[in-house]
């Protein structure tokens, strides 16, 4: 029988990108384990658990470059008063500058902004 090594503490209740599971020292082999599950793109999950908002938002964001949380993703995050019908929809909403492609991924709604420096926070 194989024994798999635990993963670090940092990233065993939480999803991660491969960028901070390489960063740890974890194997890329390690990310094929039973416990780990694949959340897409450059992305992995802990395996048997949901996940709020506000995680799938980070790790989405953290493994998109230049792109940042917006609209109504950004709303629900900042706790903004929103209408009745905004702000319980699944997909995250990322933006980028106007000069990059949009983000395509699954359950990511892409936007490509035209912003000045210092817009965003």
């Amino acid at each position: 029988m194989v024994r798999i090594n635990p993963l670090p503490k940092e990233l065993s209740n939480r999803p991660f990108t491969v960028y901070e599971s390489r960063i740890l020292g974890v194997a890329p082999k390690r990310l094929r384990a039973r416990d780990v599950s694949d959340g897409g793109r450059l992305i992995y999950l802990p395996a048997g658990r949901e996940f709020a908002f506000a995680e799938r938002a980070r790790v989405l964001a953290v493994a998109t470059p230049s792109a940042w949380v917006s609209h109504e993703s950004a709303a629900v995050l900042s706790r903004l008063g929103l209408p009745p019908w905004l702000g319980n929809g699944e997909a995250v909403h990322l933006s980028k500058p106007h000069e990059l492609p949009r983000v395509r991924r699954s359950g990511v709604t892409g936007h490509r902004v035209r912003v000045l420096p210092g817009e965003v926070t």
